[in-house]
């Protein structure tokens, strides 16, 4: 009975309330927030990537709930509670350069950069150090801390570069609509795979499947708003999705694991400084096949 019981709390915290709190915050967004032209020239809001704090929010009390009445903490419950740190702090500093940023702010790693040898910052060379510093808390709280090395200290490194990576590559394919969701439940089902691959002992069915249902809420939240060309995840939910999604992969991955995500992550976050994403889908008929999947055009 129990786990029927945890699954309804699950549903009603992780998913119901994301898809309610969506529903009535679209129609103020739709007036008050900020707006651009989307790749087609439509005019569409930002702020749809709130929904990430509400869902943390919403997931990490549902845990709570669930904990007293199991009278112990489920391995999902764990993960999710390390997790909103994370999310939260990713959400709030894409909206702040969402709703602050100029379209005309410097773009890419050598934009900020050369902002920061003139002695300005922008405000997404803000987002990245904020994000960059939850990161690195996140990544220390998620690695064993007994018998602290250098080993201790590369793993911590490596996971940190991996969810701030994964951060920047999701924002980086946040340009179509839906895209950025379609890439990020790939990401979670993989990352929630690889928990069952190399953490198997300690997780059980229930808690694998209770960590997918509640990681995909968001998705069931933004979706028709995403893909209906209403409104846009913008930095803060792209960044907020990322960096959960890499926190996944972080604490999933034994180190070696780990180096070949960093790995891939870096490849391509570098490859979008010489050639566009949207370019490499739309030249491949089964990625823009994909991609045009759910949406309008």
């Amino acid at each position: 009975m129990l786990p029927l019981i945890s699954y309804f709390i699950l549903f009603l915290t992780t998913i119901a309330i994301p898809v309610f709190a969506m529903r009535m915050l679209a129609k103020e967004l739709e007036l008050v927030a900020p707006r651009q032209k989307n790749y087609r020239g439509k005019e569409v809001w930002h702020g749809l990537g709130v929904v990430w704090a509400i869902w943390i929010l919403g997931a990490w009390i549902g845990g709570i709930i669930i904990g007293a009445i199991a009278g112990y903490q489920p391995s999902w419950l764990i993960m999710v509670n390390a997790a909103l740190p994370l999310v939260m702090g990713a959400c709030l500093f894409g909206m702040y350069d969402d709703w602050i940023g100029s379209s005309s702010d410097a773009k890419g790693f050598s934009g900020h950069f050369s902002k920061l040898l003139d002695f300005r910052i922008s405000t997404g060379a803000l987002k990245f150090m904020g994000i960059g510093l939850v990161t690195i808390f996140t990544a220390a709280s998620i690695t064993d801390p007994l018998d602290a090395n250098i080993t201790t200290v590369v793993e911590i490194v490596l996971k940190a570069c991996v969810i701030a990576l994964s951060a920047n590559l999701i924002n980086l394919l946040d340009l179509r609509p839906a895209r950025a969701l379609k890439s990020y439940t790939v990401g979670v089902l993989v990352a929630c795979l690889m928990l069952i691959i190399f953490m198997g002992k300690i997780w059980t069915t229930y808690s694998y499947f209770a960590l997918v249902f509640a990681s995909l809420g968001p998705v069931f939240a933004s979706w028709k708003y995403d893909a209906g060309e209403l409104g846009i995840m913008g930095d803060a939910g792209a960044n907020a999705m990322g960096a959960y999604m890499g926190f996944l992969f972080a604490s999933a991955l034994p180190i070696s694991g780990l180096v070949l995500i960093f790995a891939l992550l870096l490849a391509l976050n570098v490859l979008s400084e010489f050639k566009s994403f949207s370019q490499i889908i739309e030249g491949s008929k089964i990625l823009s096949f994909i991609d045009k999947l759910g949406r309008n055009a």
